[in-house]
C-alpha cells in the first residue's frame, strides 16, 4: 500500500516542449514551455504543486499568474 501511495505521489505529466497543468482547488492554470521534464507533486494534504525540470537548451518559460524564466547554467538554474 505504501508503494502505491508513493507512486501516486509523484506524477510526471510531460517529457515534452509543452505542459498544460490546471490546479482545481488553486483554479490555476500554468503552462510550461521548452521543459525537459514537468512533475506534479501532490503532498500529504493533497496539495499538488508542479516540478520543473528546465531544458537543456535555451530557456523554459512557465506562464500562470506571472512570467517565470528558467535557465540551465554550469552554476546551477536560474530562474526570474
Amino acid at each position: 500500500m505504501k508503494l502505491l501511495l508513493l507512486l501516486c505521489a509523484y506524477i510526471p505529466i510531460a517529457l515534452a516542449e509543452s505542459a498544460s497543468y490546471y490546479n482545481p482547488d488553486e483554479g490555476t492554470w500554468t503552462v510550461v514551455e521548452n521543459a525537459k521534464q514537468v512533475d506534479v507533486v501532490i503532498d500529504k494534504n493533497n496539495q499538488g504543486s508542479l516540478l520543473i525540470t528546465p531544458g537543456d537548451e535555451g530557456q523554459t518559460f512557465v506562464y500562470g499568474d506571472e512570467l517565470i524564466i528558467m535557465e540551465s547554467t554550469p552554476f546551477g538554474i536560474i530562474s526570474y
